[in-house]
């Protein structure tokens, strides 16, 4: 007799096989799974599998038999003197890293990130950091989940600065969004350029994650749009308020009926003439008629209008706080005899850096501060 499988059934018996499942014994009422390099945890007899991380993933490897070859600190903590490390900076990078190679006066090239992406390295990099939390360099300065935030150059602006980054976004908004190497790409650098070195920090902690403003990145102009999309009012969902319900009360017309005529039915003339001002919204005085009565629906269509009109700014951005511009991230790995280096990924080469001498001519634009405990090498192994 011939046994034929499935695609899928095949799929099945090779995820079995790479996975361990064992129960926790007596009155422990969770279940651990390993996949690979990666454990979970989960309630006995449920399927809610969640991913553990630092102390916990090394309590749950304990229960495998403990770490793979490929985790196991193999490097002489000798070598580290004067080096210092978080404890829960992932091993395999650990690894990687050659002491000697760390210099507190110069950008130097310490290891291979295993891919190209500087948010992922950095996320890898960390075992306290779930997978994916932290985002995108441009999301993580909003992104209260990975920590504090202790600076950002992106905050206090002044009002010159708000003009300007307002109109530039606005810019980007109406032909269509932003995009790698768009248009707007040398304005967008220029403007990030000049809110970042005005200011500075110098109280960097270990694990520390910083944003970076690097100037040959290609994607100065996405990151400046895509960051700051929240901070405009045009979304389905601006600060917990109904999308329709904040356009009506941010409408700005531009021809106002007549001040003795109901706002709900003003002269068609005078709306007609109005789309004639909105490009997005041609179809409005089609809307206005659906019913047969003209102006009766001029509530509703203004709402609609304002759906694809220019989007107005938000209090946040109003007040001189602003989102995340940076294109790059990188994360404090290791100090040197006191001096803080950042480590950050660029096209999958990772480069350690004294915070004034980033790679690139890179500037810190933002500075988050994870729950991360400080300790030497050598205390590792004590």
């Amino acid at each position: 007799m011939r046994l034929q499988i499935t695609e899928e059934q095949l799929k099945t018996i090779i995820g079995n096989i790479s996975e361990q499942i064992v129960s926790g014994k007596g009155r422990d009422p969770w279940q651990y799974k390993k996949n690979g390099n990666r454990y979970f945890v989960a309630k006995k007899n449920t399927n809610s599998w969640k991913e553990v991380f630092g102390d916990i993933k090394i309590a749950v490897q304990n229960l495998f038999g403990g770490k793979k070859e490929d985790e196991k600190v193999v490097i002489d903590p000798k070598d580290f003197k004067g080096v210092q490390v978080s404890d829960s900076t992932n091993k395999i990078f650990l690894n990687k890293l050659d002491p000697k190679k760390l210099k507190t006066n110069s950008s130097v090239a310490i290891f291979k990130g295993g891919q190209p992406e500087c948010a992922q390295f950095v996320n890898d990099f960390e075992d306290k950091i779930k997978a994916g939390g932290l985002g995108d360099a441009w999301a993580a300065k909003d992104n209260n989940k990975i920590g504090s935030l202790v600076y950002s150059a992106f905050d206090n602006l002044s009002n010159d600065k708000i003009t300007k980054v307002i109109e530039l976004w606005q810019k980007i908004d109406a032909k269509g969004g932003g995009v790698k190497s768009g248009s707007y790409l040398n304005q967008a650098k220029t403007l990030i350029s000049n809110i970042v070195k005005s200011s500075s920090f110098s109280n960097l902690k270990l694990g520390d994650i910083v944003g970076i403003y690097y100037p040959p990145s290609s994607w100065h102009e996405y990151a400046f749009y895509t960051a700051g999309i929240p901070y405009f009012i045009g979304q389905n969902e601006i600060e917990g308020k109904n999308f329709f319900n904040a356009a009506m009360n941010s409408i700005t017309r531009k021809v106002n009926c007549s001040k003795t005529e109901n706002p709900k039915k003003c002269k068609q003339s005078v709306l007609d003439l109005q789309v004639t001002l909105n490009d997005s919204c041609k179809k409005l005085s089609v809307k206005l008629k659906e019913d047969g009565q003209p102006g009766y629906n001029t509530e509703k269509a203004m709402k609609i209008c304002q759906m694809s009109s220019i989007k107005k700014p938000n209090n946040k951005i109003l007040s001189g706080k602003g989102w995340g511009m940076n294109t790059h991230v990188g994360i404090v790995g290791a100090i040197k005899n006191g001096i803080p280096l950042i480590f950050h990924n660029i096209h999958g080469q990772v480069y350690a850096d004294p915070q004034n001498m980033l790679n690139g001519g890179g500037k810190i634009a933002w500075v988050r501060r994870p729950s991360i405990i400080q300790t030497s090498l050598n205390n590792m192994f004590n």
